[in-house]
């Protein structure tokens, strides 16, 4: 079970332990569990943003390495005469 799903099912018993006290008439109780039960449904939303900025960072570090032949290293002695110059160590 991830993290996500754990703070939503602790937010939906957070707020079901909150109508209980609602019901019995203990209204200090009912709004510290309702205040738990947002901070728990918040950090449900927090963890979903955080796996989805994780995927997307993941997928754009993928995007942006580059795809260079590493067996062959070319490299020139001066950077004028590049293309007359160029010698490739194998």
């Amino acid at each position: 079970m991830n993290w996500e799903r754990t703070f939503q099912l602790l937010s939906v018993v957070f707020a079901g332990i909150a109508a209980v006290f609602y019901w019995r008439g203990n209204y200090d109780a009912m709004f510290v569990t309702s205040v738990v039960g947002a901070v728990a449904f918040f950090l449900s939303i927090r963890m979903q943003v955080k796996t989805r900025l994780d995927e997307r960072r993941t997928k754009e570090s993928e995007a942006k390495t580059p795809k260079f032949n590493l067996n062959k290293i070319c490299h020139a002695s001066s950077s004028r005469q590049w293309a007359a110059s160029a010698t490739c160590i194998r």
